[in-house]
Formats: structure tokens, sequence, C-alpha cells
């Protein structure tokens, strides 16, 4: 059994609606329902910031690399910079295959790095990954 619920607090970060609508859908059938949207990485940011200023943080951000105003490299790299957001997951979605853009991902701190067009097993798969008993514990 998972150990997310209804609770767990996500955002997607996507300048495409459509990529954004098919994400949301993917993760209310594998459970979550506290689910957040921002079409870019500015406006992504500041929702991060209030969320972490009234103590109900995001646990986990799925973050599209190729945005207007801030990247989605740029924004993890934000993300990874400010200690208030050290728990935070932050799966990079994708459709940048090359291994320059993985190693440069890594390198600034994501969690996960999934090519696009994601599915639903996929998708579990590494979410599970992250909510792991053993992984919560440490």
């Amino acid at each position: 059994m998972s150990t997310w619920n209804k609770k767990t607090r996500v955002l997607i970060v996507d300048d495409n609606e459509s990529d954004r609508l098919i994400l949301r859908s993917m993760l209310i059938a594998i459970g979550f329902a506290e689910i957040h949207e921002a079409e870019d990485g500015v406006m992504a940011e500041s929702k991060i910031n209030i969320s972490a200023q009234i103590k109900q943080p995001f646990e986990i951000v799925f973050v599209d690399w190729m945005m207007p105003k801030l990247n989605g490299l740029k924004l993890l790299q934000h993300i990874r910079a400010d200690k208030t957001n050290l728990g935070m997951i932050v799966f990079m979605t994708t459709s940048k295959t090359q291994h320059d853009a993985v190693t440069d991902a890594a390198k600034a701190g994501v969690n996960e790095y999934m090519i696009k067009p994601l599915t639903l097993d996929l998708l579990r798969t590494k979410i599970e990954k992250h909510f792991a008993p053993e992984k919560k514990a440490k």
C-alpha cells in the first residue's frame, strides 16, 4: 500500500495545459487529491513560497523543462537552493532525451527524470520509490 494519501500536496508545473490535465488525471487515478498547477516557473516559485509560508508545503513537484519565463532546470535550481524545500520531491517531466539534459538535472538535484509521454504504471512506480517506508524513515 502506498504511503501517500489524499492530503499529500502536489504541484504540476507545465506550460502545456493538456500535459497538466493528463498528469492531473493520472495522479487522481493513483490516489492524489491535493493537486495544484502552475503554467510557468515564475508562477510555480510563487506558489511554492506561499505554501511554505502558510506551513502547507508541496511534497511533490512535477516540473516540465521547457517553459517560458523560468525553465524547469532553473526552477529546480531555485527549489534546491531554498532550505525550506529540503524534503520536496522533484520530478522532471520532459521530452528532452539528451544525455546532457539528464546530467544537468541530476546535478541540480532532481529526484527523477521522466520522458514524456508518461504512463500510469511508470508514474506510480516512480512515486512509490520515493514514498517507500525505508525512504521516509531517513
